[in-house]
């Protein structure tokens, strides 16, 4: 029988001895037909060990014993397969880009990362992702090699984004891409419905069409106030309301002085 030590990038093989034997090869090859790689390895007869190197990480291999016999006993062979120990994927995925934008969230896509890179099969991906020099990220994590896109919600209008994505498999995260970075647009300007301002002697309430994907709003004004004397208006104190929900659309403004306008 041909006994397996497992390891990283390397898979040593040991056998008991066949007495008969004049010669012994070993062949080995990757069962991946992605990645197929093919190799023989002459051993001779007094061997009963031998290391298969330069091999691929969490790759799976076929590997053949073959004794060559004295005389015409012709040869006498035996087979297994085996699979090197799996590390984090060496390399990232490629192609990262951006494929989709809205004020609240950020579509990104990318490709598979090469199979001898792997090593090991791909469960998912990791996307990372955070405001420019904040030093604070986040992370999405996407499950199935297959899935090579997602999409990033929350994200903040006015703002600029990094963005990296790296392979996971059974060991672990791989390598991050370099950073794609992001510059979020500013929201559509609301439309401010004039013909239903509503007032009274002390307020004014405004209200407007909500723009799409927007995180807030925020009203502001300056007012005039109406005088008695000869010019008619003096300049009145401004103001702001603070950001207000991202789904309110009507604000009044209050304590207001009679004769005020905005």
């Amino acid at each position: 029988p041909l006994l397996i030590l497992y390891l990283p990038r390397h898979l040593h093989g040991h056998w008991r001895t066949v007495l008969t034997a004049t010669s012994y090869t070993i062949s080995y090859s990757n069962i991946n037909t992605d990645c197929f790689t093919d190799s023989r390895s002459d051993i001779s007869a007094s061997g009963t060990s031998h290391t298969l190197t330069g091999l691929e990480e969490g790759t799976e291999y076929s590997i053949t014993l073959t004794a060559t016999l004295t005389g015409n006993g012709g040869t006498q062979e035996g087979s297994t397969t085996a699979t090197t120990l799996t590390a984090a994927p060496s390399v990232p995925p490629p192609g990262v880009t951006v494929t989709d934008v809205n004020s609240s969230s950020i579509t990104v896509q990318w490709g598979s990362v090469p199979c001898i890179h792997q090593n090991g099969a791909i469960t998912g991906y990791s996307v990372q992702y955070g405001v420019m020099g904040s030093g604070n990220t986040e992370t999405v994590t996407v499950d199935g090699a297959s899935t090579t896109q997602t999409t990033i919600p929350g994200v903040n209008p006015s703002t600029t984004y990094s963005i990296q994505v790296a392979a996971v498999n059974s060991a672990g995260t791989g390598v991050y891409s370099d950073p794609e970075t992001l510059q979020m647009g500013v929201p559509e300007k609301p439309t401010v419905d004039m013909d239903s301002i509503e007032t009274t002697p002390t307020t004014i309430t405004l209200s407007w069409s909500l723009p799409r994907n927007v995180t807030g709003s925020e009203v502001s004004w300056e007012l005039t106030e109406q005088t008695r004397r000869r010019r008619g208006v003096r300049n009145a104190e401004g103001g702001t309301s603070g950001q207000l929900a991202a789904d309110q659309n009507s604000y009044t403004i209050d304590k207001l002085r009679s004769g005020t306008s905005l």
